[in-house]
């Protein structure tokens, strides 16, 4: 399951530093319960969208998306807040995957 970060902090498991724009990712329910209960990550239900944020909190938590999970947050953007901005870097994301899914085809 993907997290919203709450507030910075270092995973005492991974040692990786996660700050606010990031996205935690974890299997353990345990390990995320918690995270929130410290206050470090959102609830599940608050971090349901990358699309919450900001644009400039949206723009950095794209990256290392699927195809897929573009298109889906594209599809909440267009039916959502609408931000042109937003828009076309999901469609720029969009594009730009398939032009290297292509690449290596002979």
């Amino acid at each position: 399951m993907k997290y919203a970060v709450e507030k910075p902090f270092i995973d005492k498991n991974t040692k990786v530093f996660y700050d606010t724009s990031a996205v935690y990712e974890t299997d353990s329910q345990d390990r995320a319960k918690e995270l929130q209960k410290a206050g470090y990550i959102k609830d599940q239900a608050e971090s349901n969208s990358l699309l919450s944020g900001t644009v400039e909190e949206v723009f950095s938590s794209l990256e290392g998306l699927s195809k897929e999970e573009y298109e889906q947050l594209l599809e909440e953007e267009k039916a959502g807040k609408k931000r042109k901005t937003v828009i076309a870097e999901l469609e720029r994301l969009i594009a730009a995957d398939g032009d290297s899914d292509e690449s290596g085809k002979a």
